[in-house]
């Protein structure tokens, strides 16, 4: 059976939910519990986000208040970074019923960022790589550039890209950002994937069709063909007409948190395209997102079997670099069972129902929303969003496209609502949002967030005390929606 490695280029999402029993998880040793009786144990999820209102990855609603937020040259970001579509490392802790958890630390992991190559219909070549979108690609741009699909990127543009690499080769963006230019680039020019083509004498390597010169550069390990770098340069990559690019790399680094967590122990949840049948003469055993995955004793759901360019969702436990799964199934399996990939809470504002498509439009976390499917027995509205001009609590799930979440459910609860009634559950209407702060009043110990009533009076304060409450400053907050609908606090962050 050929070795394994866990390029992240080759993922689509990976969560590997790592006990203490079995090792190798980083944090506290050991299982909590809380209050409604449900352990956590310390995890490492490694995803793309699907969500706000805390941040959802693969699934998994986790609490970012007290978290730090990094990309991989140790710059910290503040929590409205986050965007849909990155490519994150979540370090923290996970409930038993795998629904929710906590966050301590995320890391930011882009794909490639530098100056686009060439433009096609539907995708675009950049440093050597040839990336693929679809409607669900999120395209952003820095304050000034208006870029919200292909059409508007260009030849010579500056974008960070967050992607998955297909069984094809090719990546699959899934966040495009447009930079103003190249001193906009958070790590300036930057990419990863595996070593191959390794020649010692000429001190050169090529990444797909990428060829990196690192003469100038000093590993931080031995190179090998196959091992997972990262490469940074200071100057642009010289583009040829065949399609190809040379960099001259100022650092490259070997062993990512990629090949860390393909050495660890536990249950591991990957999803990602099949590669290959694993090059071996065993017809149970494939690769997936470049893990070795054993399906003998695997459970289907919404497929019976693999072939090369599926996407599907694995789950197992990893063992000896072997990923022996006990449950195997589809996207579109898992998207039925919890009513969309895309998940968001928050409260529901700039209501609007249009009658000429039945179709009523509201944003939720800044996320735009549109629902179609819930206008139910004559009602132009759900939960009050349009015609009480309120801004009440609702869950959202649903699929993106264009940038839109096409809600499949809108879910209203109002504070008094049953849960668990705790924190780390998410229990009733709680949710986060962080924002500018405007119009405080000392006094009543109230602000606005969002166009959110804000209230601190019960709040417990991280990074700062309250005398330190100003407008203009980003804070980000924690707590639910009462009868009022002011928004309670029961924590509040100061934000770098």
């Amino acid at each position: 059976m050929k070795p394994t490695f866990l390029p992240l280029a080759a993922l689509v999402s990976v969560t590997a939910v790592l006990s203490a029993c079995g090792g190798g998880s980083t944090g506290s040793s050991g299982s909590t519990s809380n209050s409604t009786n449900n352990p956590t144990s310390s995890a490492q999820l490694l995803g793309t986000v699907q969500g706000k209102g805390s941040v959802v990855v693969n699934g998994v609603r986790l609490s970012t208040l007290g978290s730090t937020i990094k990309d991989e040259d140790g710059h910290t970001f503040a929590q409205s970074k986050l965007a849909l579509g990155q490519v994150i490392l979540v370090s923290g802790s996970v409930s038993s019923d795998g629904l929710s958890g906590d966050a301590s630390q995320i890391n930011l992991l882009r794909e490639f960022s530098g100056p686009v190559q060439t433009v096609s219909g539907s995708g675009f070549a950049l440093m050597g790589q040839n990336f693929v979108v679809d409607a669900a690609t999120v395209f952003k741009g820095e304050a000034g550039v208006n870029t919200s699909a292909l059409a508007q990127i260009r030849a010579g543009d500056y974008v960070e890209v967050y992607g998955v690499r297909q069984a094809d080769g090719r990546l699959l963006a899934t966040l495009v950002e447009e930079q103003t230019g190249k001193a906009s680039l958070e790590s300036g020019i930057e990419g990863r994937g595996l070593v191959s083509a390794l020649n010692t004498t000429n001190k050169t390597f090529k990444i797909g069709n990428l060829t990196v010169n690192y003469s100038g550069a000093n590993p931080n390990a031995t190179l090998s063909n196959g091992v997972s770098v990262r490469v940074r340069a200071t100057q642009d990559p010289i583009y040829a007409s065949n399609g190809s690019a040379t960099l001259n790399a100022t650092s490259v680094t070997v062993k990512g948190v990629e090949n860390e967590l393909n050495s660890r122990s536990g249950q591991v949840e990957v999803k990602g395209f099949v590669e290959s049948d694993a090059n071996d003469q065993n017809p149970s055993t494939f690769a997936v997102a470049g893990f070795t995955v054993d399906v003998s004793n695997a459970r289907f759901e919404g497929l019976s079997t693999l072939a090369v360019g599926q996407l599907v969702e694995v789950k197992g436990v990893l063992n000896n670099g072997v990923l022996q799964a006990s449950k195997v199934e589809t996207e579109e399996s898992r998207e039925t069972s919890r009513g969309g990939r895309y998940e968001f809470y928050g409260a529901a504002t700039q209501g609007n129902y249009q009658a000429s498509s039945n179709t009523l439009s509201f944003t939720v976390q800044g996320q735009n929303v549109q629902f179609s499917r819930a206008i139910n027995q004559g009602s132009t509205d759900v939960c009050g969003i349009s015609t009480t001009g309120s801004n009440p609590y609702v869950e959202v799930k649903g699929t993106l496209t264009n940038g839109i979440i096409q809600a499949r459910k809108v879910e209203c609860q109002t504070s008094s609502s049953s849960g668990s009634g705790d924190d780390r559950s998410f229990s009733g209407n709680r949710f986060e949002m962080e924002g500018t702060v405007s119009n405080y009043n000392a006094s009543s110990n109230e602000f606005a967030l969002n166009g959110t009533r804000v209230s601190v009076t019960n709040a417990k304060f991280k990074k700062g005390t309250a005398s330190q409450l100003r407008n203009g400053i980003r804070v980000e907050v924690k707590g639910a929606l009462d009868a009022n609908q002011v928004f309670q606090a029961t924590e509040l962050e100061f934000e770098d």
